[in-house]
């Protein structure tokens, strides 16, 4: 048992399309992220939370994640979108608490939770482009870096890869999307190598 408290941000239109889209983003599992409609500008999220002994918990920890995300249009058909997170942890968290960096969603040119620690920041740029034809997919160039510090085996330094998205179809919220990552940076004693990444997006 924890205590979550959220503060969230956005700087054009709303956090959400409805209030039920809303009400359902208090039940997402993952502290990461919540689903929320791509912002036009600026959006900004935090989350703080904490468990103890004396709150009923079996565990005695505190934990925080920041993240702020950027959607801006250039030109006609491109699209920059950024986010940076900022991850921090006091006390012993059960596995499932501690922080993760590899696969989907973080470093993608990297194993799934290749790197653990205690705490964490990860920056994600993307430059989206849309081409004329409808049914071409949009061309996404993407790059990821973070890094990991605190608890075993220690800090990893600054990890990252860079990769290109196929997204399909263009603007549905029903959509799949393609990636191909490689790091910049592999681990000594591990070859480069292309990492695929797929994922179906529906809208609920």
């Amino acid at each position: 048992r924890s205590i979550v408290g959220t503060v969230r941000f956005a700087s054009g239109g709303d956090l959400y399309p409805t209030r039920r889209s809303e009400r359902e983003s208090f039940l997402v599992p993952s502290l990461y992220a919540s689903p929320a409609p791509k912002p036009e500008r600026v959006r900004a999220e935090a989350t703080y939370e904490i468990a103890r002994p004396g709150l009923g918990s079996d565990f005695d920890f505190t934990r925080f994640i920041g993240r702020v995300r950027l959607h801006r249009p250039l030109l006609a058909r491109h699209a920059l979108d950024t986010v940076a997170y900022l991850g921090l942890s006091h006390g012993q968290p059960p596995f499932p608490k501690r922080f993760f960096l590899g696969g989907l969603g973080t470093l993608r040119g990297f194993d799934e939770k290749q790197f653990g620690g205690a705490n964490f920041v990860l920056a994600v740029a993307e430059w989206s482009f849309m081409p004329p034809s409808r049914f071409a997919p949009v061309v996404i160039p993407f790059y990821d870096g973070g890094a990991l510090w605190g608890g075993a085996p220690g800090a990893t330094g600054w990890k990252h890869d860079a990769g290109l998205g196929l997204r399909f179809p263009q603007t549905s919220r029903v959509f799949a999307r393609l990636d191909a990552a490689i790091p910049l940076d592999p681990e000594p004693g591990r070859a480069r190598r292309v990492l695929w990444n797929l994922r179906l997006q529906f809208p609920f």
